[in-house]
């Protein structure tokens, strides 16, 4: 590489714009932090297979406080520190700042540099030592998950709406179960159904468990009641799933704030029975489930 093309692709590096960079470097490979992170765990890559580990927007890393269920931090703390310091990557990190903000090393920017094992250019050690000398306080850490993962309807939804399209029975159900569908996910939308099954049994007619699939509306039986025994006799012998977790499973089954939240928890497992939290919510259905 010549210097003037050297010097092009620095300007490149630094404004952003990698593609040139990653195209004349052909064992150089572009993975988002949690690809590289599922690559790890399923042993498709190792730690030693990277000479230089090149982390961009490292300002998202630090303005969540570092915190454990990022994925290029979960990295840092379960492929890199384990590894052989000998067969550990260099890091490179860049944090970029807005146009009217200067730099400013504090104690976000220090425990950026402990969770990269890496140190900020031109900060002397003097500085380092001031902010290790502040006394601790708790911090406000903001978790970011993705809200554009919208959940489709489940099979359970579609099924009752065969039965009653406009909602006419159970509407407080079907609100609670599609409020359960956009906040916790596809599987709490189908257990706010199993969680309702005793009180929609109360409501039913005497002999509700002879009323088969196939009856026709007997005169005999309201109609009303007839698509009551139907609903329920639906939601009960429903297959239920539990919590599936995994994101890159066909049956991830939770939204991914739940997902977040459930990731952020993990975080404490070291405490054991002596940790304790509080969780703060807005609807209750949603805290039950």
């Amino acid at each position: 590489m010549d210097r003037n093309t050297e010097e092009e692709y620095c300007r490149d590096f630094v404004a952003g714009n990698l593609s040139p960079f990653f195209s004349y470097f052909q064992d150089i490979h572009h993975l988002g932090h949690q690809l590289l992170l599922e690559s790890l765990i399923q042993g498709v890559l190792e730690i030693a297979q990277i000479h230089l580990l090149v982390v961009t927007g490292a300002q998202n890393i630090k303005n969540q406080d570092c915190h454990g269920s990022i994925p290029i931090v979960q990295v840092m703390s379960e492929f890199y520190r384990t590894a052989d310091s000998l067969a550990r990557p260099r890091i490179f990190a860049l944090v970029s700042l807005p146009n009217d903000r200067q730099a400013i090393f504090d104690s976000k920017m220090l425990k950026l540099e402990q969770t990269l094992i890496s140190r900020v250019f031109g900060v002397s050690d003097d500085r380092r030592a001031e902010i290790l000398a502040l006394p601790d306080r708790p911090n406000e850490v903001v978790v970011l998950y993705d809200a554009a993962r919208k959940s489709t309807e489940t099979r359970l939804l579609k099924q009752l709406h065969q039965l009653d399209p406009t909602e006419f029975i159970f509407r407080r159900h079907y609100r609670d179960s599609r409020h359960a569908l956009e906040e916790v996910g596809s599987c709490a939308s189908d257990l706010v159904w199993r969680r309702a099954l005793k009180g929609i049994e109360t409501g039913l007619m005497v002999g509700h468990e002879d009323i088969d699939d196939d009856d026709d509306l007997d005169i005999d039986i309201p109609a009303l009641d007839m698509l009551k025994a139907r609903i329920y006799k639906v939601v009960k012998n429903w297959t239920f799933t539990m919590p599936n977790l995994d994101p890159s499973s066909r049956g991830f089954n939770v939204s991914h704030k739940f997902l977040r939240l459930i990731q952020v928890l993990n975080t404490f497992k070291a405490y054991g029975e002596g940790f304790r939290g509080i969780i703060f919510g807005i609807h209750l259905l949603a805290i039950y489930q």
